[in-house]
């Protein structure tokens, strides 16, 4: 499984800009909201307090996404995160909510010409999870190979069931 954590700016070419402190804010503000969908807290966090059923199981935590972006484009990626659009569903006057932490941004570079073209660097931390999966796993799902070696019968935990086959889900 991978899935990477919350994203985080940095100002390359406009140092000591306190946009980045003004986006982990918002990014603060928006993860302590209750419109997350299950499961999406946790993949922030890259699910560093789940513990997996699999033995052996390694996580690799040095791969990074780095990309310089327009704080416009950074703004359009939040208001695409379904918890970000859950709040603004639930929250209809606040829908400029993202136009505000816009000129918020703004107000803090140390030359705020460029306005929302201004460029940032956005990156998140990638984590990838890797194990073997046994014929049995105690913690929940018990897997059977059929007599032609080819298929699989799954006896599901549904708790467990639905995480292992749907971790993308969980945004």
């Amino acid at each position: 499984m991978y899935g990477y954590g919350r994203p985080r700016l940095s100002c390359p070419q406009q140092p000591g800009a306190g946009v980045c402190e003004e986006f982990s804010q918002m990014m603060d503000f928006f993860i302590s909201t209750p419109t997350w969908p299950p499961g999406a807290v946790e993949c922030f966090d890259k699910y560093r307090s789940y513990q997996f059923p699999f033995p052996d199981w390694i996580r690799d935590d040095t791969i990074e996404i780095v990309c310089d972006w327009p704080i416009i484009r950074v703004l359009g990626y939040v208001g695409s995160i379904a918890g970000v659009q859950n709040f603004i569903r639930d929250n209809p006057d606040q829908s400029d909510i993202l136009v505000r932490f816009g000129q918020k941004f703004v107000q803090t570079l140390p030359d705020p010409s460029k306005g929302l073209e201004s460029i940032v660097r956005i990156s998140w931390d990638v984590f990838i999870l890797m194990g073997k999966k046994p014929h049995t796993i105690d913690a929940g799902l018990q897997m059977r190979a059929s007599t032609d070696r080819r298929k699989h019968l799954l006896e599901p935990r549904p708790e467990l069931l639905d995480f292992l086959m749907n971790p993308m889900d969980r945004y």
